[in-house]
């Protein structure tokens, strides 16, 4: 492993761009990492880019399950 610590956090913000009228949401992550002894630079970017995309597919898969959840449990409160 790369890093002694790698820490992060989530920010999720809605909007709406100009040509729709859907809400969106904008993701951020911000990495604090420390890595163990002296790693180049190359590399530990490398390791985040490998890392953050997988993080960002699960919170998003888990935004459309929650999602779809609560449409469901507003659907079955309307009949």
């Amino acid at each position: 492993q790369f890093f002694s610590q790698f820490d992060g956090s989530w920010i999720l913000e809605e909007y709406t761009d100009g040509m729709t009228s859907t809400p969106k949401t904008m993701v951020r992550y911000i990495v604090d990492v420390m890595p163990k002894g002296p790693v180049p630079v190359s590399a530990l970017e490398w390791r985040i880019k490998e890392d953050v995309p997988l993080n960002i597919l699960a919170v998003s898969e888990s935004a459309r399950a929650r999602t779809q959840e609560h449409r469901g449990d507003t659907q079955s409160r309307q009949k």
